[in-house]
């Protein structure tokens, strides 16, 4: 405190202070030489030291971030009383083992222009500086939103550098703004890992069940299963009842935890099926004593109601006769036949009578269905011409030839055949006369 009356105060530079309620005003910050001089001309120096002293404080504050190994997430750097602010310049570093700054958006309009962002992604540095034309005041706010991407699982930090300069707020005189700097996290999470189901194999006609096994992730995990044919499901476990040939492929599967963190993987599943059996499709068969009944050779191995275990048996017995196969994948297919000793194989008679009466108009053999494999007829007259041939068992003749009705006598058939049978056939012939009437 000093008394003013008739006393003169200047600085180095001659310019004059002044003095309210004892104290100087209208001086930057900084140290200063002062004259004191009375009227009378006596006069002394002392040296001055001015503070700038205010009340604003600015609030910096690095907002949170989370996201899981490999993706991105942003932190936006929010500021409170940003009032009458003419620059600034501020850096923030982190931990570049966990996180990397790829780049920032979002900002603020009032301060786009001025603005420049450097990015040193080896140090874990970011700084950010603004120069504006003229000062701005911003109500509490986004100043900018920088985007990080993470490769490593922990908590880094995002934090303001406040040594040596850094980090500071200027008004229009050039007076540094008091600021509070509150730094920021980055949880980085692990992501779900699906551990690979590998290969599924299942039999035509039983059910899959897949249910896959994930570590990591956060919170409850939801799954996404897409079928070979782009069908989708949401359930965790895969449960397919009576699977079918066409339900083979590769199934795709994406587990999604509470912070959309991802894993997709894939699953072959292979449907098999039983092995073909040589003698599907038949009910009965007409053989004779010591017939070879063959199940076939695709198999790896086969029971008969016998007890035996081989692909071929020896028929002694009339009766049923059943086997189950076991294909390479150990998938199961039965089936079983009716066996009867034959006899001939075919039922001919000696005559017929084409008069259109529809009494035995038409010669032809009366075949057991289920015992003949191949057939083959042909007919001829006494001069040794043939008049008729066919290898429908169910097609006869007529009693023409040409068109033209065929004179009444013996006629020579020979039938041409091979029973059915497993492996070698042996073909067989069968000759005789039929005598049409007329």
């Amino acid at each position: 405190m000093v008394s003013s009356g008739d006393i003169t105060y200047s600085i180095d530079n001659g310019t004059t202070l002044q003095v309210n309620d004892g104290m100087f005003t209208g001086l930057p910050a900084g140290l200063y030489t002062c004259l004191v001089q009375d009227d009378f001309g006596c006069d002394t120096t002392f040296i001055v030291e001015v503070e700038h002293l205010t009340s604003q404080t600015i609030e910096a504050i690095a907002g949170n971030g989370y996201t899981c190994i490999g993706n991105a997430t942003t932190c936006p750097l929010l500021i409170n009383n940003f009032t009458t602010v003419d620059s600034f310049h501020v850096t923030l570093v982190y931990d570049p083992s966990k996180v990397e700054c790829t780049g920032y958006f979002q900002i603020h309009p009032e301060l786009e222009a001025g603005f420049q962002a450097s990015l040193f992604p080896d140090l874990g540095e970011i700084n950010l500086s603004w120069k504006g034309e003229q000062p701005v005041s911003l109500p509490d706010t986004t100043m900018v939103t920088l985007v990080f991407t993470a490769w490593g699982e922990g908590n880094p930090q995002l934090s303001w550098l406040n040594d040596q300069g850094q980090s500071r707020f200027y008004d229009v005189s050039g007076n540094e703004i008091n600021a509070q700097l509150q730094p920021g996290n980055i949880r980085v999470f692990s992501r779900p890992k699906i551990l690979p189901p590998g290969i599924q194999s299942v039999c035509a006609g039983e059910s899959l069940r897949i249910s896959p096994f994930v570590i990591g992730g956060t919170g409850e995990l939801k799954y996404d299963w897409i079928d070979p044919n782009g069908n989708t499901t949401s359930n965790d476990l895969l449960w397919i009842d009576n699977m079918t040939t066409q339900q083979a492929g590769n199934y795709s599967i994406t587990v999604t935890d509470t912070i959309d963190c991802q894993d997709t993987d894939t699953v072959l599943v292979i449907v098999g099926t039983g092995p073909s059996i040589a003698f599907s499709g038949y009910d009965t068969l007409f053989v004779e004593p010591g017939y070879i009944l063959d199940a076939g050779n695709t198999a790896q191995s086969y029971w008969w109601n016998t007890g035996d275990t081989t692909t071929q048996i020896t028929i002694d017995s009339t009766g049923q006769y059943l086997v189950l196969a076991t294909s390479f994948e150990n998938c199961k297919s039965a089936d079983s036949v009716y066996i009867l000793w034959a006899g001939k194989s075919f039922f001919i008679p000696n005559a017929f009578t084409p008069n259109g009466d529809g009494l035995n108009d038409v010669f032809g053999v009366i075949p057991r269905l289920d015992y003949v494999n191949r057939f083959h007829i042909s007919i001829y007259n006494r001069w040794g011409q043939l008049i008729f041939n066919t290898s429908n068992l169910n097609q006869g003749w007529d009693g023409t030839f040409k068109g033209e009705a065929c004179q009444a006598g013996v006629y020579v058939y020979r039938i041409v055949y091979q029973d059915f049978g497993m492996g070698t056939q042996e073909t067989k012939v069968m000759e005789g006369t039929v005598v049409l009437v007329r």
